[in-house]
């Protein structure tokens, strides 16, 4: 059985505490590979280029889920556009603006991390009802998204850090 966070969200020691829940597991998977007559080093290389790759899948999955939010957001926006061709040009203007913004909102919140935007209630009463306050918000959603991917790749180890001694 895998041991669970010590506690919810992030904390001092959380990733000390995931290898060393990771820990018996991997040992298992090495011992499973030399005894089928793999040795150490083209274990460990290996394992680096499983983790390479599986962070190019993720960072493949995450553009093409974008994609399809901003889709799926355009596709509503659409719908709504069309029941919205009478309103006046100053309208149609204001309606444009919020428009896109509701765009930009829809895309981050099929995307990003759960809490980096906060609700279009907490942005009006937080920055004000202006869609520049909106925009405002929607930046800082997305550059606090940018900052936690950065972060978390960033953690990861390098697919072509040193070399592995060869024991073949």
């Amino acid at each position: 059985m895998i041991s669970p966070p010590r506690q919810n969200g992030e904390y001092a020691d959380r990733e000390i505490d995931c290898q060393e829940a990771m820990e018996p597991g991997f040992q298992a998977i090495v011992d499973c590979m030399l005894e089928a007559g793999w040795t150490r080093g083209e274990i460990m290389r290996s394992l680096r280029w499983l983790i390479a790759a599986d962070n190019m899948t993720q960072k493949e999955n995450a553009k093409v889920e974008a994609q399809l939010a901003i889709a799926c957001a355009m596709m509503r926006l659409d719908d709504r556009h069309r029941s919205a061709s009478i309103l006046t040009m100053d309208e149609n203007y204001i309606y444009g603006e919020r428009t896109g913004l509701q765009l930009v909102r829809m895309a981050i919140e099929m995307t990003c991390p759960a809490g980096v935007l906060p609700s279009e209630e907490a942005v009006n009463c937080l920055y004000g009802p202006l869609p520049a306050h909106e925009g405002e918000a929607l930046a800082k959603a997305i550059i606090e998204t940018v900052e936690r991917l950065t972060r978390s790749i960033d953690a990861l180890p390098s697919p072509s850090g040193p070399a592995l001694p060869r024991s073949d």
